[in-house]
């Protein structure tokens, strides 16, 4: 597998739980939580990647 789909599986399972945690934390405030983990998935994305293509 490619180091872009490895980044990618990585962000939707953080993201997956990262959403989970904000939903319970704002009391369901949907926008609230899509905005932070919007933002929070492009970092993990990147950070990922680079680390990835240093290792690979």
């Amino acid at each position: 597998m490619g180091k872009g789909f490895i980044s990618f599986l990585l962000t939707v399972g953080a993201c997956t739980w990262i959403y989970g945690k904000f939903q319970r934390y704002s009391g369901n405030n949907t926008q609230q939580s899509l905005t932070a983990v919007g933002v929070a998935g492009v970092l993990i994305f990147i950070v990922s990647f680079v680390v990835l293509s240093l290792i690979l």
